[in-house]
């Protein structure tokens, strides 16, 4: 076979290998076998203990095999790790027991150390030392890529299994076959201006913890965006959110595969940091940041994740420096496994990532990049991202310990929702298959590792778990302030002392409440837009005008002019219901009926505006009230047909 074409196919089967690697770990080692546990487990402390397993197991398993490749050729090692996991997957769907789920779990702990281990390693014998960063990040994210899409990604565990099997299978195929005419490299093969200092003892121990610092972040936020589903809403909740993180992942590799090859290592180490921190304090602000969290934080993860995978083989075995094997072992050993741990157990402890942790970590992270080094390139990048770096960290210090800051506006908001008792009359459940799914819907499942919990167990006011969907912040503020004024007959207490000069509560609350259910905005559109009165209902515009006087005319008027006794507390202008334009605000229908898109209107309001809906009242009543607004509605045009023809 020509160079060339050696060279290419060598190339192509590392390529593979990373994608096969990351596809393994990240769908199924990482997510998928998670969610078989708990489906046969149930939960509990098996679950655990089989997650324990495979740390373990893939920690000693990481040792070893740095240990093993002193004598055992990488290539070899990764054939072995690649056919290893892929049969360790398909092991762990049949099992059905807690022991033997337990013991797959240390087999993928095992398998999957093997195969990251030799293949961090020997990856410079494949690809050309100056393409080990770029040839890693396409890969890298290639895999993340493959693990975004929907299809994969909400998939069953089963079906996860045998896709992650049958990459590994393909690329130990590659493998084999390009092993038949791969050399092991002898001596520096056009070796790229890597920092020695990287790859001393003391170099390594900086990366180590760097990265350790960078997975324990990750495991963690990973762990907590998978069960709340507020934040998953958020990151990965519809198919276009999955695609555009999966982009985000692509951009992110290839870029620091990139840099990397350019010799900015330390920088794709503290770049990550500082995306990780934007993308973590961006949760709780405006909506218009909160659209940002999702691709920041997939940004970051391929930066890292392509660090992870390149650092080992950036610079061959050479006198001094810490050999590959044991960049490799070590590297993943410590901050792949124990990071990868640490991140899970603060997620199930704490359920957050607290922001003086956030901090410590950016410190750690800072004090490792500034480890000394003897050459000077990339000093423009190191120049640049250190000092931010400590900045980043700094602010990050002061957010997490200024006075009188306990945090963002929905996290003070969801205390004071607790404080205040809301969870007595309110529920935030929606009961599937039932009418709460067209009142309150859409139905979601609710977070069981919420505290407090706000499920609660009766229901005297509306549910709440998705009330943005349903409620502007402005009418929230004016109806805890003045409960009777927008509901006639209600039994909730004003709640005005939470918004006294001064006292910011009330504003908290109001941020909390308006972010319930926003991650499942389209769900609810759907619904409405299916929803249509009864055909079988006769309208009675007397009737309705008895309806309307006393639950729209607080806002809309006596005649439906919007000038009612409450329009001055909304900021917008209250609809005047008779513009003949209000129909095409009704974007849920398009060329319906005008009785059928009025009703519409009545029985789910009209978002984003204040014009709440009306979900509890019976069908019978909503035809009455678009009767009467269809009478107001034809007098007004009457009358201006009639002013029309006397001009």
């Amino acid at each position: 076979m020509p160079r060339t074409e050696r060279n290419l196919a060598a190339g192509v089967a590392g390529a593979l290998a990373v994608a096969a690697t990351y596809v393994f770990f990240l769908i199924y080692a990482q997510f998928g076998f998670l969610h078989l546990l708990d489906a046969r487990l149930g939960g509990g402390a098996a679950v655990g203990s089989a997650m324990a397993a495979m740390g373990i197991a893939g920690l000693v398993a990481s040792l070893l095999t740095a240990v093993a490749l002193r004598r055992v050729p990488a290539n070899l090692a990764l054939l072995g790790g690649l056919f290893l996991s892929a049969g360790s997957g398909l092991v762990s769907i049949v099992a059905q027991s807690a022991p033997a789920l337990i013991a797959s779990g240390a087999l993928i702990g095992a398998s999957t150390a093997i195969l990251t281990v030799s293949l961090a390693a020997g990856l410079r014998d494949f690809v050309p030392p100056h393409r080990v960063g770029i040839v890693a990040g396409v890969a890298t994210g290639a895999a993340y890529l493959v693990c975004n899409l929907p299809a994969l990604f909400e998939g069953a565990p089963r079906e996860q299994a045998c896709v992650a099997a049958v990459l590994c299978t393909l690329a130990a195929i590659a493998v084999a076959l390009a092993s038949l005419h791969v050399r092991r490299s002898a001596g520096v093969r056009h070796e790229p201006a890597h920092e020695v200092a990287l790859f001393t003892r003391a170099g390594l121990a900086a990366v180590v913890v760097a990265l350790l610092a960078l997975i324990w972040l990750d495991s963690a936020a990973f762990r907590i965006i998978q069960e709340t589903a507020e934040l998953k809403g958020i990151t990965w909740g519809s198919e276009t959110q999955k695609l555009i993180q999966g982009l985000a992942h692509v951009a992110g590799a290839v870029l620091a595969g990139h840099l990397i090859d350019r010799g900015a290592f330390r920088s794709i180490i503290g770049v990550t940091w500082i995306l990780f921190a934007a993308s973590f304090l961006a949760i709780g602000t405006s909506p218009s940041w909160i659209v940002l969290v999702g691709p920041l934080y997939a940004i970051g993860i391929s930066a890292y994740s392509t660090a992870l995978v390149a650092y080992p083989s950036l610079r061959d075995d050479e006198l001094g420096l810490v050999s590959r094997r044991w960049r490799a072992g070590l590297l993943y050993g410590v901050s792949g496994w124990i990071g990868s741990a640490l991140g899970v157990g603060m997620a199930q402890d704490l359920h957050d990532i607290p922001n003086w942790f956030l901090a410590a970590s950016g410190l750690a992270i800072g004090v490792a990049l500034l480890h000394r080094h003897r050459s000077a390139i990339v000093r423009v990048f190191r120049a640049a991202a250190i000092p931010v770096m400590l900045a980043g960290a700094a602010v990050v210090v002061h957010v997490a310990w200024q006075p009188g800051a306990a945090g963002s506006a929905v996290e003070r908001g969801r205390e004071v929702y607790a404080s205040e008792g809301c969870v007595n009359c309110h529920s935030q459940y929606v009961r599937p298959g039932t009418f709460d799914e067209v009142a309150w819907g859409p139905y979601h499942p609710i977070d069981r590792n919420e505290r407090p919990p706000f499920v609660g167990n009766r229901r005297q006011g509306p549910d709440l778990m998705n009330v943005a969907l349903r409620r502007s912040p402005v009418w929230n503020r004016v109806h805890l302030i003045d409960p009777r004024a927008l509901v006639p007959g209600s039994r909730m207490p004003s709640y005005a002392h939470l918004f006294v000069e001064g006292d910011s509560r009330g504003d908290d609350l109001v941020a909390y409440l308006d972010t319930r259910g926003v991650a499942f905005a389209s769900e609810r559109l759907a619904a409405v837009t299916a929803w249509k009165p009864p055909v079988n209902l006769i309208p009675s515009a007397l009737q309705g005008r008895a309806v309307y006087l006393g639950q729209c005319a607080a806002c809309h008027g006596e005649r439906g002019h919007g000038d009612g006794a409450l329009a001055a507390r909304f900021r917008t202008p209250v609809l005047n219901l008779l513009k003949p334009e209000l129909l095409s605000l009704n974007q849920t229908a398009v060329a319906e009926p005008e009785e059928v898109q009025l009703a519409r209107i009545v029985k789910f309001g009209l978002a984003p505006s204040s014009m709440p809906g009306h979900e509890t009242m019976h069908d019978q009543d909503v035809v009455h009230v678009v009767a009467y607004l269809h009478e107001l509605r034809s007098h007004r045009a009457r009358l201006e047909a009639t002013r029309r023809g006397s001009r």
